[in-house]
């Protein structure tokens, strides 16, 4: 039987691929109304967030809750990249001023939940 933890995470980590995808959806929707610096860093990240984000994310997710022994150490690197993620977003942001603009209050939530929910994964991967 698969914890309750773990079936709970491998939805969060479903939840999380499917915000990444969305956002990306969103972006080429509105890139054109974003300052051309930010637009130029964001295109850096469309596939690095797609193969490394959320196909680990998706990998992890199956192997939780199917009871595979990797969706721990899976869940880690998914949360690691997704860490990483969120720092590099926070130091662009900082060294920009992008918190101060009017989408910042956006920008700082998903830079936390990018941190936390990285965090929360390499703990569980390590824990279990």
């Amino acid at each position: 039987m698969i914890p309750k933890s773990a079936r709970r995470l491998a939805w969060a980590q479903r939840i999380a691929a499917a915000l990444v995808v969305l956002f990306w959806v969103s972006f080429l929707g509105e890139y054109r109304e974003l300052p051309a610096p930010m637009v130029d860093f964001e295109w850096s990240f469309v596939g690095p967030d797609l193969l490394w984000i959320v196909v680990p994310f998706l990998v992890a997710s199956h192997w939780l809750l199917t009871g595979n022994r990797k969706g721990p150490t899976a869940s880690a690197v998914a949360g690691g990249a997704i860490f990483y993620l969120g720092l590099l977003d926070v130091a662009y942001n900082v060294r920009h001023g992008q918190y101060s603009t009017a989408r910042g209050f956006l920008d700082a939530a998903v830079n936390l939940a990018c941190l936390v929910f990285g965090a929360v994964n390499i703990w569980c991967g390590y824990r279990w």
